[in-house]
């Protein structure tokens, strides 16, 4: 008999999770209501196209810290044993046990990376056999030189001073200190442009902002002049598979779908 999903107000009613885009909300309930009884679930690229939703909402919950994408394509809701307490009589091991050998559940029961496994899990986590190319030494190289020539708090610095000067260009505080991560590696122009994209496409989250920025990161783009001379660099909204049906989510669809899943 299929198990009954619950949704924890601990973490639905958080100000990180609403802190998310409404879509990004939405879409993190299909996948838990996908998900097998410990949490896994295949095919998230599916439910993007089903919801007629971008990349970019996937990868706002994984930048929030609310699942781990693996590069198998599974996904796995990082605080299901919060929303459900199954017992073990009626609890089916999950098939996916790779993904499963490679977290661990800490003492809030939410699932964290077991030690060896520190990078992101995603498609852009590299293998830890894998040789760097000579191109990569020097451009690691070269980061490590930036950080000790202190190029990231010379960014920081510039960075504030834009947001200083547009205070208004997100709904929301902007520091560079959220960026520092980033300003270890690319120029600060590169944050600027990928929070003019979020406000050109209307997706004003800093999940979405990430997620132009690890793509500029994968792309090899880390400099203003890398910027203005790349082919690859897409302005404007994300398209999604042609055909698909495509769902604008609201706050209010958001609170209407918290109301029925209280009533389940």
């Amino acid at each position: 008999m299929a198990q009954k999903r619950m949704f924890a107000k601990s973490v639905v009613d958080s100000d990180m999770f609403l802190d998310m885009s409404p879509q990004s909300q939405a879409l993190y309930f299909h996948l838990a209501i996908k998900a097998d009884d410990e949490g896994f679930t295949s095919g998230p690229n599916r439910v993007l196209r089903m919801l007629g939703l971008g990349r970019e909402h996937l990868d706002e919950l994984a930048e929030s810290g609310f699942i781990y994408l693996f590069e198998s394509g599974i996904c796995l809701i990082r605080h299901w044993h919060l929303h459900n307490a199954i017992r073990k009589d009626r609890s089916a091991e999950t098939i996916y046990q790779e993904e499963r050998s490679r977290v661990f559940l800490d003492k809030s029961r939410i699932y964290v990376k077991a030690a060896g496994y520190q990078c992101e899990m995603t498609d852009a986590c590299p293998s830890s056999a894998r040789q760097m190319p000579a191109q990569e030494r020097i451009e690691e190289n070269r980061l490590d030189e930036r950080r000790e020539e202190g190029g990231a708090s010379l960014s920081e610095s510039k960075l504030n001073d834009y947001f200083k000067e547009n205070p208004g260009i997100m709904p929301f505080a902007l520091t560079a200190k959220a960026f520092t991560r980033y300003l270890k590696q690319m120029d600060y122009e590169c944050v600027i442009y990928a929070i003019g994209e979020a406000r050109e496409s209307k997706k004003r989250s800093m999940g979405y902002v990430r997620a132009v920025l690890d793509r500029l990161l994968a792309e090899g783009i880390t400099s203003q002049a890398q910027l203005n001379q790349s082919p690859k660099i897409r302005h404007g909204p994300r398209s999604v598979d042609e055909g698909t049906i495509r769902h604008q989510y609201t706050q209010e669809d958001y609170e209407s779908l918290i109301k029925r899943m209280e009533e389940l």
